[in-house]
C-alpha cells in the first residue's frame, strides 16, 4: 500500500481520529449555540463575558492538575470520562430548556463544569497521540488532526446554525450524542506499550511534587524552553488577528460580510495546508528549525497587513497565516512527541497549553488599547515585528540549530 495511506491501517488511530472529529465539532457547535442562547436570553454583553470567563478560569487553574492525572492514569481513560461528563452537561441543559426553566445561575454552573472538564481533556488528547501512532507517523497524523480541527472550526458554526433552527433543546440533545459517540470510539483504541515504567509510588506522590517535576523538565530542556518562549510571542502576535480584524472591517467599510471573508480565510488556508501535508507533502523528519521558520513567515504575513489597502488583501495574508499555522501544528506537535517522555507528557502539555491560552487575553487587551490610540493597522506591524525578531533569534539558539545532532540526547 502507498505510504501515504499506511496510517489508516492503524485502527486505533482511525477510531481516535473519528472521536476527535465529533468532539471538536461538538466544541465548535457548543460555543455557537450557547453564545446565541445567552444573547437571546439576556441580551447582555457583560453576562456573555462573565460566562466565557467562568468557563476559562477553571480550564487554566486546573490544567496542571489535569496533566498530573493524565500522567498517573492513562490518557484514554481521562478522555473517556471527559467526553462522558461533557455529554451529561448537555443532557442537563436539554432537560432545563425542555421544561422552559433556565436560571442564570445554571448557566454559570454549567460553564464552570465544562471548563473544569476541559482542563483534563486537553492534556489527555495531546498525550495519547504518543501511544497510538509510531514515531514515523507523527507528522502525517498531526497534519490530519490539524485539518480535522480546522474543518470543525469552519463546519461547527454551520452545523450550529442549522441546529438552532430546530430549537435549543434538540441542539443540546444532539451535542450530547456527539460527546457520547466520541467516548464510545475510545473503546476501540488500543494503546502502544509504554516506553517508561511507571514508578510504584506514583499514586502516593504529592500533586505539587508531580507538577514541580513537569516544570523542572521544561526549564532543564533548552530546546523545549526555547520553543515555548517562541510560541508565547507567536501566540501574542496571532492574537492581533482576533482583536484587529473587526476594526479593519470597519475601517474598510465592508461590514460583517467583509469580516467573515477575512476571518474564514484563516480556516481555509489551514485546511488546505493540512490536507496537503497529510496526503501530498508528508514531512518525514520535522525539526524545530522548521517550526521557527514557520513562526518567522507567520510574523512576516501579519506584519504585511499593515500595508494593506483593502479587505481582500487582508484575507490573502490571513490565509497565508493559516498555512503557517498548519505547518506549526505539524512540526511543533511532532517535535514535542519526539522529545517529551510519555510519563511527563500530560504535565508538559498542560504547561504549554497554559502558556498559549494565558497570553491571549493579555495580548488582546494591549491590542485593544493600541487600536484606540493608534488605529488597527499599527497592532499588526507591532505584533508581526515582535514575532519576526523572536523567531530570527530562536533559529540560531544552539538547541534549535543543532537539533539533528542533539535530538537523541534531549
Amino acid at each position: 500500500m502507498n505510504s501515504r495511506w499506511t496510517l489508516f491501517q492503524n485502527k486505533s488511530f482511525v477510531m481516535y481520529w473519528l472521536g476527535y472529529l465529533f468532539s471538536a465539532l461538538g466544541d465548535a457547535v457548543f460555543f455557537l449555540v450557547f453564545s446565541w442562547f445567552i444573547v437571546e436570553l439576556t441580551g447582555s454583553g457583560l453576562i456573555m463575558g462573565s460566562f466565557l470567563l467562568t468557563m476559562g478560569v477553571p480550564r487554566i487553574v486546573f490544567m496542571l492538575y489535569g496533566g498530573v492525572i493524565v500522567d498517573r492514569l492513562n490518557p484514554r481513560t481521562v478522555m473517556f470520562y471527559s467526553d462522558i461528563f461533557r455529554g451529561i452537561i448537555m443532557l442537563v441543559m436539554f432537560a432545563f430548556i425542555f421544561t422552559s426553566y433556565t436560571p442564570l445561575l445554571l448557566l454559570y454552573i454549567l460553564a464552570f463544569s465544562f471548563g473544569l472538564v476541559d482542563s483534563f481533556y486537553w492534556p489527555a488528547v495531546t498525550a495519547i497521540r504518543q501511544r497510538i501512532v509510531h514515531k514515523h507517523d507523527y507528522a502525517q497524523s498531526n497534519s490530519l488532526l490539524g485539518a480535522t480541527w480546522h474543518i470543525s472550526a469552519i463546519g461547527g458554526p454551520i452545523v450550529g446554525a442549522f441546529l438552532l433552527i430546530t430549537g435549543y433543546s434538540l441542539a443540546m440533545l444532539i451535542l450530547a450524542v456527539f460527546y457520547f459517540f466520541s467516548a464510545a470510539t475510545l473503546f476501540f483504541v488500543k494503546l502502544l506499550p509504554s516506553k517508561q515504567a511507571v514508578s510504584v509510588d506514583s499514586g502516593e506522590r504529592k500533586v505539587l511534587k508531580d507538577i514541580k517535576e513537569g516544570f523542572q523538565f521544561v526549564i532543564t530542556s533548552p530546546l523545549l524552553l526555547t520553543i515555548i518562549i517562541a510560541a508565547l510571542f507567536a501566540n501574542a502576535s496571532f492574537s492581533t488577528l482576533q482583536v484587529g480584524l473587526p476594526f479593519l472591517a470597519e475601517y474598510y467599510e465592508v461590514g460583517s460580510a467583509g469580516l467573515s471573508t477575512m476571518t474564514s480565510a484563516l480556516g481555509v488556508g489551514g485546511v488546505l495546508a493540512s490536507l496537503v501535508l497529510s496526503f501530498i507533502i508528508i514531512i518525514k523528519n520535522p525539526t524545530p528549525k522548521m517550526g521557527m521558520m514557520a513562526f518567522l513567515f507567520q510574523g512576516i504575513f501579519i506584519f504585511l497587513i499593515y500595508f494593506t489597502t483593502n479587505h481582500l488583501q487582508v484575507a490573502l495574508l490571513v490565509a497565508s497565516v493559516g498555512i503557517t499555522t498548519a505547518v506549526l501544528n505539524v512540526v511543533g506537535n511532532s517535535v514535542y512527541q519526539s522529545i517529551i517522555p510519555e510519563h511527563v507528557m500530560g504535565r508538559v502539555s498542560s504547561i504549554m497549553i497554559i502558556v498559549a491560552q494565558g497570553v491571549t487575553p493579555i495580548a488582546q487587551g494591549i491590542g485593544g488599547w493600541a487600536i484606540d490610540h493608534f488605529g488597527p493597522h499599527v497592532i499588526f506591524a507591532a505584533g508581526g515585528s515582535i514575532e519576526i525578531i523572536v523567531a530570527s533569534i530562536a533559529i540560531f539558539i544552539p538547541a534549535v540549530y543543532h537539533y539533528k545532532i542533539n535530538a537523541e540526547s534531549v
